[in-house]
């Protein structure tokens, strides 16, 4: 689609789930266009959805949007709803799903994009940036066979070998990554900001949290090595596109995993992670609001019916919905594989996909990036 200058409307009431009639069926209309009925309570326009899913009747009015799978996050913005979509090669758009209009992203090299969410009057897109910071080599030391000589009777099944490893100079790359910011005021100019947690780490953002204007971050231990992740670490954002690096809330404990990304709860943001202990979800209390084990894949997490429900992938490809009240896991639910896979973006926006939200643009995973910078 053509990029054209970015121009804010209101949101299109076509393009949502609709309560129609005193019977209380919502209609699905928009971009798939897809029909389909499902339970409602109300009749107005929008749809009436828990505010509070764990601990009581508080309700708020919460827009459902549908739109094409493939989205890795969401968020609306001065009367758009944005998605942040793989664009061509291993690049990055975000798409005005209200508008249907595609915005290229000056992606610096080396930049992998994981979340998308707003602040007042920015947009920001957060990731990490792979930059090759140092070059060493390993001269070639001694020969393999003088090593055997010199080793003893415990090396004489290896003087039997037929094949021998040859001994050479090795060169090493050292490739590091560390947390980066992308922001624009108009979707047409972005500002690129490199945001080292503390110094001598790496990390990658996972998530935005609009809520309290809060990014989260994996925190590596050593910027060369991914699998370092020590932490979640959650900072203000203000302050990290002036440079300085300030942290609002106790960090998430992590386990040889990553932040999944971010939900919204009804009353407050939900950070998600996936270790090899599982998934989990962590209000702004630190209070573990669902959890799973590492057999499931989420695909998203929506607050309704007065629990926090977690749309997941199980091992043999099959849909359910788990339901999770005060923590604790309620009900598990089979879904049809043509069910809209649910997931609450901010507190009165719900996005509606075939697949939910996916966890990173593909081609740019945190392990490896094909483009790398050079050191800056």
């Amino acid at each position: 689609m053509a990029d054209v200058p970015f121009k804010p409307q209101s949101l299109s009431r076509r393009r949502f789930l609709v309560v129609v009639g005193g019977s209380g069926a919502l209609l699905l209309s928009g971009r798939l266009g897809v029909g389909r009925s499902l339970a409602a309570e109300s009749t107005s326009n929008e749809q009436l959805t828990d505010k509070a899913p764990a601990d009581g009747p508080a309700r708020s009015r919460v827009q459902v949007v549908n739109v094409e799978s493939g989205f890795v996050d969401a968020t609306s913005w001065q009367g758009e709803l944005l998605t942040l979509r793989p664009g061509p090669s291993s690049g990055m758009i975000v798409r005005a799903e209200l508008t249907e209009v595609d915005y290229k992203v000056d992606v610096p090299d080396g930049f992998a994009g994981r979340c998308l969410g707003a602040h007042g009057k920015l947009l920001i897109i957060g990731g990490h940036r792979v930059v090759h910071t140092n070059t060493t080599t390993f001269e070639a030391g001694t020969s393999y066979e003088s090593l055997l000589a010199q080793a003893g009777p415990e090396a004489a099944l290896l003087t039997m070998q037929l094949e021998r490893p040859v001994v050479r100079a090795y060169q090493h790359e050292f490739v590091e990554r560390f947390p980066a910011l992308l922001v624009t005021q108009d979707l047409r100019e972005w500002k690129h900001f490199d945001v080292p947690i503390q110094e001598g780490t790496g990390g990658s953002f996972g998530a935005v949290l609009e809520r309290g204007g809060v990014l989260a971050a994996d925190h590596y231990a050593f910027a060369e090595v991914p699998d370092s992740v020590v932490e979640a670490s959650l900072i203000s954002f203000a302050d990290a596109v002036g440079g300085r690096v300030t942290t609002v809330r106790d960090a998430i404990p992590l386990d040889h995993g990553a932040l999944w990304g971010a939900s919204d709860t009804g009353t407050n943001d939900l950070v998600v992670v996936v270790d090899r202990v599982g998934i989990r979800g962590y209000d702004n209390t630190k209070q573990v609001l669902l959890s799973l084990d590492g057999d499931h894949k989420l695909l998203g997490v929506n607050p309704e019916d007065g629990h926090l429900k977690a749309a997941v992938k199980t091992r043999d490809g099959a849909h359910e919905i788990k339901k999770f009240r005060s923590g604790l896991e309620k009900e598990t639910t089979t879904l049809a594989d043509t069910v809209l896979i649910k997931h609450r973006i901010s507190p009165d926006v719900t996005i509606a996909a075939p697949d939910g939200k996916h966890a990173l643009i593909p081609h740019t995973n945190i392990a490896q990036l094909t483009t790398v910078s050079p050191q800056t």
